[in-house]
């Protein structure tokens, strides 16, 4: 074979596999489970009064994702968590709950059991767009009027916290967040993509902006990396130790993620987020002038 002529098919080759599109979406089956396991690391640091105080918080969970049923090219969803379990840590002292607890008493971790007892629903696009989430604030209702010796105040403080953290809202903005990674058409190796969508509640929320690309192919699975920015809406207030605030926080992540080259679920993810800025609490009658308070904090979610 002449050199000019294999040179020539060499070349062909190197461009027709640089130029070959990768149908990056979630091919899920009707009728089958596919479970995420994630473990959230954050670290929060705030100074009051010149004095700084440090909360270290964890969860973990395990959710089961059932495909019900898959029409107009979206996925109708029966959501449970499996397990759940979270620990608090301020000034060397340490709380711990979590829905394998047999205490009785200790009315946090009953109530994550019950949790893992029902089931909620919602949807999903073929690019992980979640479209709706019904069903979960109901059963927590439920599951408080249930629990004995839990007085008003006790109920609804529970309830606030469980649904900042598990709440539809919260539930759909953060599986959207881990599962929302897709481009709306196919890609090249090496080629970027944008997605935009809400994050976080409470005074964390906010539009964010996501920079992906297609960095890997494996044999089994698909390497894609993302950086996202967004600043929270300064104009949204939400409750602080029961006063009014606003937040003004920069937001960074940085995020790895393998996903099966067969149907695009999730094998592994490491997100590291960084949050700068400060939390202002509108003027009220304990705080005429209102307060500016310095507010940092870093987490890492692992998923697989």
């Amino acid at each position: 074979m002449k050199p000019t002529l294999l040179l020539s098919i060499l070349i062909s080759c190197c461009f027709h596999s640089f130029s070959q599109n990768t149908d990056l979406s979630y091919k899920l089956e009707k009728g089958s489970d596919y479970k995420l396991s994630t473990t959230t690391n954050i670290t929060i640091n705030q100074e009051v009064n010149g004095q700084l105080m440090k909360m270290d918080m964890k969860l973990e969970s395990v959710l089961n994702f059932f495909i019900k049923d898959i029409q107009n090219e979206e996925y109708m969803l029966e959501v449970k968590y499996e397990r759940l379990e979270m620990e608090n840590t301020v000034r060397d002292q340490t709380m711990r709950y979590n829905s394998d607890s047999d205490n009785e008493y200790d009315l946090l971790s009953k109530t994550l059991s019950e949790m893992t007892e029902n089931s909620f629903s919602c949807s999903m696009t073929k690019d992980g767009k979640m479209s709706y989430s019904s069903g979960f604030d109901d059963i927590l209702e439920n599951i408080l009027d249930s629990l004995a010796g839990i007085s008003p105040n006790e109920k609804s403080q529970l309830e606030l916290q469980l649904k900042k953290a598990f709440g539809s809202e919260a539930f759909k903005k953060s599986i959207e967040t881990a599962l929302h990674i897709y481009p709306d058409s196919p890609v090249r190796l090496n080629e970027r993509w944008w997605i935009e969508s809400t994050i976080g509640a409470d005074m964390i929320t906010g539009r964010m902006e996501g920079d992906y690309i297609l960095l890997e192919e494996g044999d089994e699975y698909y390497k894609i990396n993302g950086n996202s920015w967004f600043r929270t809406n300064t104009d949204s207030t939400f409750n602080f130790f029961g006063m009014a605030a606003r937040s003004d926080l920069e937001v960074e992540y940085a995020t790895a993620i393998k996903v099966n080259k067969i149907n695009g679920w999730i094998i592994q993810t490491h997100t590291e987020y960084s949050f700068e800025g400060e939390i202002m609490i509108n003027p009220n009658a304990q705080l005429p002038d209102g307060m500016k308070i310095p507010f940092r904090m870093k987490a890492t979610m692992e998923i697989k």
